[in-house]
């Protein structure tokens, strides 16, 4: 449907102990805008801070971190109960609605973007990724992959990810994630899905 479709591709990187590192790859000849949107329940409170890094938790602890960033300019906000467009709401039931915040991630942007998430949870506010994750080089010379940085209080980490686009294309072959820890390589082992929307 649309005039100049888009493929869209998401790989998954579950490091235990620290963070969901998600990588969406959105490829298109054309100029689009793109909503990255995070759900949560009515009881979470959701707020952002400097950065585009929000918070979020409910009465107690833990809290959960979640930053995104891309090679495209990219704004955040939060939508709760809005109806133009209809974003942040939540049904219970079968013709019930409630508002609920919706964490929303956009980018207005031509030709391939790449969005990177990291989600981490925290036992308190300051606690978990700093900055989360960066994005150093969209495609490395290494076979098209994508650098990333992902950093925390007192640790760094180093992660090269194939482009997920590549492997729904056929242009590349699955092949773990490389993971660089204090100079040594890990190799980890790839959750991919993807799919192609006109």
């Amino acid at each position: 449907r649309l005039r100049s479709p888009v493929l869209h591709a998401r790989s998954l990187l579950f490091r235990r102990g620290r963070y969901l590192l998600v990588l969406d790859a959105l490829e298109s000849a054309g100029t689009h805008h793109y909503d990255l949107l995070w759900h949560f329940d009515p009881i979470i409170d959701v707020r952002l801070e400097a950065g585009g890094i929000a918070l979020a938790a409910s009465s107690a602890p833990p809290v959960l971190r979640v930053c995104t960033v891309g090679t495209a300019p990219i704004s955040a906000r939060v939508a709760r109960g809005e109806t133009n467009p209809i974003q942040g709401w939540h049904s219970p039931s079968y013709g019930v609605r409630e508002p609920a915040p919706t964490l929303v991630y956009e980018a207005q942007a031509a030709g391939p973007v790449l969005l990177a998430s990291i989600l981490a949870a925290a036992e308190r506010p300051g606690d978990g990724p700093e900055r989360g994750v960066e994005i150093e080089s969209g495609l490395a010379p290494w076979g098209g992959d994508v650098a990333l940085r992902v950093s925390g209080p007192g640790w760094e980490e180093r992660v090269l990810m194939p482009n997920p686009c590549r492997l729904l294309s056929g242009q590349a072959r699955h092949r773990p994630h490389r993971l660089l820890v204090d100079g040594r390589e890990t190799l980890v082992p790839p959750l991919a899905g993807a799919h192609r929307r006109r």
